[in-house]
C-alpha cells in the first residue's frame, strides 16, 4: 500500500473518489450520441497531424471545463454560506465529470466530423 493511499481513507474522500463514476455515465451517453453519425474505422485511419490537432483540442475543451467549475466553486460557492461537502463534491467532481465526456465524446466527434477533421 502506498503512503498516501494510507491517509486517503474514511468516508470524506471515498465521496470525492466516486466522482471518476460520473465519467463513465457520460461516456456512455456521448458515445451513443456520436456513434451515429461518426465511423470509427474514419476516426482510427485519420493522418497524425488530425489527430494530434483533435487531442490538444480535445483537452483544451476539458481543461477549460475543469478550470470553469473550479473557478467557479472556489470563488462563487467557498465564499458564500453555501458552501458544504455536496457543493464540493458537485462542483469539484460530479459536474465536470459527466459534462467533459459527454461533449468530448459526444458532440465534439461530430463537430470534427463536420470540420473534416476526420478522413473518410
Amino acid at each position: 500500500m502506498v503512503k498516501s493511499d494510507a491517509i486517503e481513507l474514511g468516508s470524506t474522500m471515498t465521496f470525492h473518489k466516486t466522482a471518476c463514476l460520473f465519467y463513465i455515465v457520460g461516456l456512455g451517453f456521448g458515445t451513443s450520441y456520436s456513434l451515429t453519425e461518426v465511423d470509427c474505422i474514419d476516426w482510427v485511419k485519420t493522418n497524425w497531424m488530425k489527430k494530434i490537432f483533435r487531442g490538444v483540442l480535445g483537452c483544451g475543451i476539458a481543461e477549460l471545463i475543469f478550470w470553469s467549475f473550479n473557478y467557479l466553486y472556489n470563488n462563487a460557492i467557498k465564499s458564500s454560506s453555501q458552501d458544504s461537502v455536496l457543493a464540493k463534491y458537485c462542483f469539484t467532481g460530479a459536474f465536470p465529470y459527466i459534462i467533459v465526456p459527454l461533449l468530448i465524446y459526444g458532440p465534439f466527434l461530430v463537430f470534427c466530423q463536420r470540420v473534416n477533421l476526420v478522413d473518410s
